[in-house]
């Protein structure tokens, strides 16, 4: 693997990314664990298996394997009515092909909130953006909304169940606030914020010494800067600024809203090889079960067979993306594999046929910039097929 480092040192020294924590795991064991330039470029701190990472997007599978627990708990059930839980959503309109308003027919359960066939998006498109814009969830003039800082989860779904979706639940996918709404929904059932849950239910029994919502303050200096890339780059803030050290008004279970910190997990490649690894080992760590073998196995297949794909040639799961045909990104592995990302430039993949997990975790704007994730997967694949 000294390909992936050299390649990793090659941005970093030519200003491209700050740094880089890049884990490639086979069979259990650590194949590659590199950790490369600086958590701040400025003061030449360097990145450590200690530095944090914002996940973004990628929050949303460890908010997942949350509700995954709760569902082997009896807390919750998958075809839940939505309405069960917050009865605002008893009845919603949707916006019909030619943009008008009529009544919902189908309900939302709790699984199109984890596979995103809720219908709620992240208001790229009209006439649902004007909507939220209107209601008060969205800026004017771009995109990610700005309730976080003014409003529980409590509220913000009574607003949100004032907008009309985009399409009926259950009948196609599109991206979008399932998780944040699942959030509001795991709140509400467990009686505590979405950080404690977290923490009791996914952090403490997979031993997570790295994975928060809001940074310690003893942890604070290993928190990444936080930089934007247009051709070089330039810091938006330092770790020991950022707001993930102060508890936001509520938490986003997707990782948005406000990009550098408002509600999204931070954390490091090794806690997050431990939560990555459960799909390998069928829902066990450490000789338990984490998740019953039958929802371990619903995780690691695709829950949006017949109703749609997130992207060309993939399905969802559960907080990540399926690919559903070997020769969609046929040098990036083949049918079966798990992977997803985030804004902040986290990327993962899982490969149940090779036994194969790799994390890529960076701090930087925008997503995929330098295709960097992207180029040190297709090395890892190169030489797992040249030792096969």
């Amino acid at each position: 693997f000294k390909k992936h480092k050299d390649q990793i040192l090659d941005w970093v020294d030519t200003g491209g990314l700050p740094g880089v924590s890049h884990l490639v795991m086979q069979g259990g064991e650590v194949l590659e664990e590199t950790y490369c330039g600086y958590s701040d470029v400025e003061s030449s701190s360097e990145i450590t298996s200690s530095s944090l990472f914002r996940l973004a997007s990628a929050t949303k599978y460890f908010v997942s394997l949350l509700f995954l627990r709760l569902i082997d708990q009896g807390r919750l059930n998958f075809d839940d009515n939505l309405a069960d839980y917050f009865p605002e959503f008893g009845s919603f309109s949707l916006f019909d092909q030619g943009g008008a308003i009529k009544k919902a027919e189908k309900i939302i359960t709790l699984e199109d909130l984890a596979r995103h066939s809720q219908g709620y998006t992240y208001g790229e498109k009209e006439p649902f953006r004007s909507a939220m814009i209107k209601a008060g969830l969205m800026k004017k003039g771009a995109l990610g909304s700005d309730w976080s800082h003014s409003s529980n989860l409590t509220q913000w779904m009574k607003a949100l169940s004032e907008v009309p979706v985009e399409h009926e639940a259950g009948i196609a996918v599109s991206y979008g606030l399932g998780h944040d709404m699942l959030g509001a929904v795991i709140e509400r059932v467990v009686g505590k914020r979405l950080d404690q849950c977290m923490a009791e239910e996914v952090v403490e029994p997979l031993n997570l010494t790295s994975t928060f919502f809001v940074v310690p303050a003893e942890r604070g200096s290993d928190l990444t800067s936080m930089y934007s890339y247009g051709g070089k780059l330039e810091r938006l803030e330092t770790g020991l600024e950022s707001l993930f050290l102060q508890p936001p008004k509520a938490f986003s279970g997707g990782g948005g809203w406000d990009m550098l910190g408002n509600g999204g997990l931070v954390t490091n490649a090794l806690d997050f090889a431990r939560v990555l690894q459960l799909i390998l080992n069928n829902g066990m760590f450490e000789g338990q079960a984490f998740l019953q073998a039958n929802t371990a196995a619903r995780l690691a297949s695709n829950r949006t067979q017949g109703i749609g794909e997130i992207l060309p040639g993939h399905g969802y799961s559960y907080g990540i993306g399926y690919q559903n045909k070997s020769r969609v990104l046929s040098d990036r592995g083949g049918k079966g594999k798990l992977w997803w990302g985030g804004s902040t430039n986290p990327y993962f993949f899982v490969d149940p046929a090779n036994d194969l997990l790799s994390i890529y975790l960076t701090h930087t704007f925008p997503f995929g910039h330098l295709d960097a994730a992207y180029t040190l997967e297709r090395m890892t694949y190169q030489m797992i097929n040249q030792n096969s």
